[in-house]
């Protein structure tokens, strides 16, 4: 199994959601990269693995750059917080 690792930026948005009380365990991201509920992929050989929302507290919308999409409405169906 390959090892998984967590660059600069990635902790840098670890750390932003730790310093406004979300905490968010490396365990959990690796577990839903290694055993995804949902796995897509996209252009360039990219991935996204997902985990089933309705399991979770919250939805964090990561991306500057994405739209109003899919996501927040599958957030906003298992009525999780945004």
């Amino acid at each position: 199994m390959k090892e998984i690792r967590f660059g600069q930026h990635s902790q840098l948005k670890l750390d932003l959601l730790s310093n406004r009380g979300m905490l968010v365990s490396p365990d959990f991201i690796i577990e839903a990269i290694r055993s995804p509920d949902k796995l897509e992929f996209k252009e360039d050989n990219k991935r996204i693995a997902q985990k089933n929302l309705s399991l979770a507290d919250a939805f964090v919308f990561p991306s500057l750059k994405e739209g109003w999409g899919l996501v927040i409405l599958e957030a906003i169906a298992h009525l999780v917080y945004l």
